[in-house]
């Protein structure tokens, strides 16, 4: 049995990410620039986001970024190329047929992870890095995970006719320590290939398990009413992930465990239970954590978790 893996990410900075998303959604945003109420720019420098605009004004006034200007714009969300990396799975990078990130992080990242995939049929993950002997880049690290649709549930009569579903995650928790390490990402799919997280980062273990009886499933935002002449009309909303765990504790942990937890408050992070299940696994942030001290040498710990939209 091994313990709950909680992995904190590596926040990407611009300096530290190659791809070749284009980050073209709408024009940049130019203060020369005459603005109606609903365009769209982009600033592509410093924020990476897409801002709208909800009052119109006359080329040249104001002369400030619509990241400042809350009188003339308001934002919208992230650029398609950093929509992958803004922590939530429901803003996804999308572009057909195959898409490449590499991420230099300048720490060592002991996992990567990839959530939200949509029409993807493969992930490659490739770790390289520098050698001071050869002066070069060496790889370390170089796996390839294939996504094929498999029967919704295991039966004979469901693998010849039933539903299929695709894998929509990929999680390697065994990328070595490589100093001055980059690491990348080729996703290979269809035409509507998209990704919602892509995060690498530091993984720390506490505990010894967590125990039977984890619960958990989804909140959901979906809303359903009648209508005048009482037809039920419903409108798919978003959802999130809910997980209700107890972690098996020693008591020599207790302090380190929450100082560690006040740290990563309000800070998403993958909490990784066992990594071949994702009931046992989630992206998001805990909202309580709370050991009880009931044995000579261990305690038992419930978390409640919350997964990002």
């Amino acid at each position: 049995m091994r313990g709950l893996a909680i992995v904190t990410p590596v926040i990407v900075e611009p300096n530290m990410l190659f791809t070749d998303v284009p980050e073209n959604d709408y024009p940049l945003h130019a203060n020369s620039t005459a603005y109606a109420q609903g365009d769209r720019v982009i600033v592509a420098v410093p924020t990476h986001k897409i801002y709208e605009c909800v009052l119109a004004y006359v080329s040249g006034a104001p002369a400030v970024q619509p990241y400042l200007d809350t009188t003339h714009w308001v934002e919208v969300g992230p650029t398609n190329r950093w929509s992958c990396l803004d922590n939530k799975n429901s803003s996804k990078t999308a572009q057909a047929g195959s898409m490449y990130y590499r991420i230099t992080p300048g720490q060592l990242p002991s996992v990567a992870y990839l959530d939200g995939l949509v029409d993807a049929t493969s992930v490659r993950i490739h770790v390289e890095t520098w050698s001071n002997v050869t002066s070069s880049y060496t790889t370390v690290y170089d796996k390839t995970t294939q996504l094929r649709s498999v029967p919704a549930t295991p039966s004979w009569w469901q693998f010849w006719f039933g539903r299929r579903q695709s894998r929509q995650w990929v999680l390697a928790m065994d990328l070595p320590p490589a100093p001055i390490a980059s690491i990348d990402i080729w996703i290979e799919g269809g035409a509507d290939l998209a990704v919602g997280v892509i995060q690498v980062g530091q993984a720390t273990e506490f505990g010894e398990g967590i125990e039977l009886g984890a619960s958990g499933g989804i909140q959901d935002w979906s809303r359903n009413e009648e209508n005048r002449w009482g037809d039920m009309v419903l409108t798919k909303g978003a959802f999130s992930k809910r997980r209700r765990w107890q972690l098996l504790l020693k008591n020599t942990e207790l302090d380190a465990f929450e100082d560690f937890m006040a740290e990563i408050r309000a800070t998403p992070c993958l909490f990784i239970a066992k990594d071949d299940m994702s009931f046992t696994r989630l992206w998001g942030i805990c909202s309580r954590f709370e050991p009880v001290i009931n044995m000579p040498k261990h305690s038992l710990c419930d978390l409640d978790m919350k997964g990002l939209i």
